[in-house]
């Protein structure tokens, strides 16, 4: 009985102080999404799996300059969008949206009354792969886009913008 209790015990304190590390994840991850602004998306690296999860095929795309998209993020969690940048300028639509981050996951949404749609507009959705002061890098999962691939990993490369 004692073993059991002491076991219980020991499987809490180890649940418990794994989770505080995911939200010191999310809370360093979070202090650099806000008051940010990202550039991208600048490169874009595709894997593609099987049905075994083996790699079978990988690419590296580019976006030519003049179609990058541009976004800013707030603290109070606003976000204002703008599409076609370059490096120094951007020629397109502007859009003021929202954006979280939820299980380390960020969500960039444009407001819905801005498109005249019924719903917000998701502008960019992928789970935080990487993060530091100059880039960021979002990770979207595909299932299942052909016959002998089962699963598209695309990673999204932003650079920090000033």
């Amino acid at each position: 009985m004692f073993r059991n209790f002491v076991l219980i015990i020991f499987s809490s304190i180890f649940i418990l102080t794994s989770s505080c590390n995911d939200d010191e994840d999310d809370l360093d991850t979070l202090g650099l999404l806000n008051s940010s602004s990202w550039l991208g998306v600048i490169e874009s690296h595709e894997f593609d799996y099987d049905a075994d999860n083996n790699l079978i095929g990988e690419d590296t795309y580019e976006t030519p300059e003049g179609q990058l998209d541009l976004f800013f993020l707030n603290d109070d969690q606003s976000a204002l969008i703008k599409y076609e940048c370059d490096r120094i300028s951007c020629d397109g639509n502007v859009y003021s949206g929202k954006w979280k981050l939820m299980n380390n996951t960020l969500k960039v949404t444009i407001n819905r009354e801005e498109i005249n749609a019924l719903a917000d507009a998701v502008f960019i959705e992928g789970e935080v792969y990487l993060i530091n002061a100059s880039e960021l890098v979002l990770e979207v999962v595909f299932n299942a886009p052909g016959p002998s691939v089962a699963k598209r990993v695309r990673r999204l490369k932003y650079i920090r913008s000033e």
